[in-house]
């Protein structure tokens, strides 16, 4: 009898021994998992962010290029201007207040409007970075909340 008991315990042992090596073996395969799809949504967030970098530094260079052709515009302005208003001077060599206070407040305003639009370009700008950012990091607030959730489930379950 004694044994047959003993022979029972280690072959209960044994069983239990190869459940716990099972266990450890899925619990390992499932962290692996997990790991393999942290990468994955690393290297799409990654790529994500690349894009996105890419189109801002596209739209950067369009905002450039739009910006010379009106520096360049109000530059052809200005010149259309100083000769007009030569032409008259020579012609008249007179110019009355009134029409030197509305070429004045014209010139005020052009520059008003183009410091204007650099500051809504600009601010654009920072929104948009900050947007990225704040999306970034959400996501990936998200993805550790996820992994930590997982990571709790998986030790309450070995326990």
């Amino acid at each position: 009898r004694e044994e047959a008991e003993e022979r029972s315990r280690r072959e209960k042992n044994i069983r239990l021994r190869e459940m716990n090596e099972t266990q450890n073996q899925q619990v390992k395969a499932r962290k692996a998992a997990e790991e393999k799809r942290r990468e994955e949504i690393e290297r799409e967030i990654v790529e994500r962010a690349r894009k996105e970098e890419e189109e801002a530094r596209r739209e950067e260079l369009k905002r450039r290029r739009e910006e010379r052709e009106r520096a360049q515009k109000t530059q052809e302005q200005n010149a259309i201007l100083q000769r007009k208003r030569r032409e008259e001077e020579a012609q008249k060599r007179q110019a009355t207040e009134e029409e030197i206070r509305k070429f004045a407040e014209m010139k005020e305003r052009l520059e008003k409007e183009r410091r204007e639009e650099e500051e809504r370009r600009h601010q654009s700008r920072v929104a948009a970075r900050q947007r990225i950012i704040e999306r970034q990091s959400e996501h990936l607030a998200r993805i550790r909340a996820q992994e930590q959730a997982r990571l709790q489930r998986d030790q309450e379950k070995f326990e």
